[in-house]
């Protein structure tokens, strides 16, 4: 599997060494969030050239991790999931005093936000029945209503660093959730219990 390590590197592992990386390549943006549909890995990106530095959409091909610039991205996106029953691109954000969920235009990058979440959202997991699930600051993971971004506990998950980009994503070929964050690492997350 591969992901993207420290904001540039793209590296690989094994859901079962996740201590094993091994370095792919040096990517000249740096990657915030990002999930995968279609054969591409649709992301929320940074770079100092010609978009000084703001957020962008770019499409990644995996097979050479050479990219498109889609469009500039108005909110800090924390997270993205792909909800293969709607064909929508989920995404929680934050910025100008707004925790929300949205929906990503996957060929303009233009987001529309679906609701306010009462918590500060920051990773995103999209089931293959199609239910969002999230795990907030306060430590907790949530279900996320996907029409009113609406949150209900299921259990607590322990501390989270509400300062650091991290990343949740569902398995479609084995059914699994990992959530991988900057200071546990990657852990294979029950959906029940929160361990």
């Amino acid at each position: 599997t591969d992901y993207l390590y420290s904001g540039q590197w793209w590296i690989s592992m094994k859901d079962y060494a996740p201590k094993d990386i091994t370095p792919i390549i040096d990517f000249d943006y740096v990657v915030m969030a990002g999930d995968y549909y279609d054969g591409y890995i649709y992301a929320i990106a940074q770079s100092d050239g010609e978009y000084q530095c703001k957020n962008v959409l770019i499409k990644i091909d995996p097979a050479d991790y050479s990219k498109e610039v889609i469009g500039k991205v108005e909110y800090n996106v924390m997270d993205m999931a792909f909800d293969y029953t709607t064909g929508v691109m989920y995404a929680v954000v934050t910025g100008g005093g707004v925790n929300a969920l949205a929906q990503i235009d996957l060929t303009t990058g233009e987001l529309a936000l679906v609701g306010e979440c009462d918590q500060f959202l920051v990773t995103l997991a999209c089931t293959a029945e199609g239910k969002l699930y999230s795990i907030a600051s306060d430590g907790n993971l949530y279900t996320v209503e996907k029409t009113t971004g609406a949150l209900t506990a299921v259990a607590s998950v322990g501390y989270v660093s509400a300062t650091s980009y991290q990343s949740m994503a569902y398995d479609h070929n084995s059914g699994n959730v990992y959530w991988i964050d900057p200071y546990g690492g990657m852990s294979l997350l029950d959906l029940e219990t929160g361990m």
